[in-house]
């Protein structure tokens, strides 16, 4: 077997095995084992063990909103139209106000409207129903109020019916 080193004169302190860096001066104080290199400062700022650096940031936990779709009357004679509404409030029961809501029949949104101080959004179809195909959708398996979320609220869906009237 070949030595790492050439040839020293007898007495010549040789560097531990596995150690990569030349011997220090005697009275140096050695790293701990298995510390290959040398040892910052005391209170260097280094993130604690495990942890990526920069550390992640600690998020506010979302709160869920409860959201309810009302069952509506339609009138199907002359212009087809439903006045749709949707109540968002928090778990506490308390409205929330100022928030958008989008009304959907069969995946097609046919408005939106804004939340008022109760938490209800009103929207009246109009002329956003005229099409027959997308009315008999609407009676047949309701709409659909969608609520995108907000910086405090997760996102909620809600059904509602639409109950065919005469007008």
């Amino acid at each position: 077997m070949t030595q790492p080193y050439p040839p020293q004169p007898p007495g010549y302190p040789y560097p531990p095995q596995g150690y990569p860096y030349p011997m220090p001066p005697q009275g140096y104080p050695y790293p701990p084992q298995g510390y290959p290199y040398p040892m910052p400062p005391q209170g260097y700022p280094y993130p604690p063990q495990g942890y990526p650096y920069p550390m992640p940031q600690q998020t506010e936990e979302k709160e869920y909103p409860q959201l309810t779709a009302a069952t509506v009357k339609g009138t199907v004679l002359g212009q087809a139209q439903a006045q749709i509404s949707a109540t968002l409030i928090t778990n506490d029961g308390e409205p929330i106000k100022g928030q958008p809501v989008t009304f959907t029949v069969s995946g097609r949104q046919i408005g939106m409207a804004v939340t008022d101080a109760t938490g209800v959004a009103h929207l009246d179809s109009g002329s956003n129903l005229l099409d027959p195909l997308l009315w008999v959708h609407a009676v047949g398996s309701g709409y659909e109020a969608h609520y995108q979320g907000s910086k405090k609220y997760m996102p909620a869906t809600a059904h509602g019916k639409i109950e065919p009237g005469l007008g």
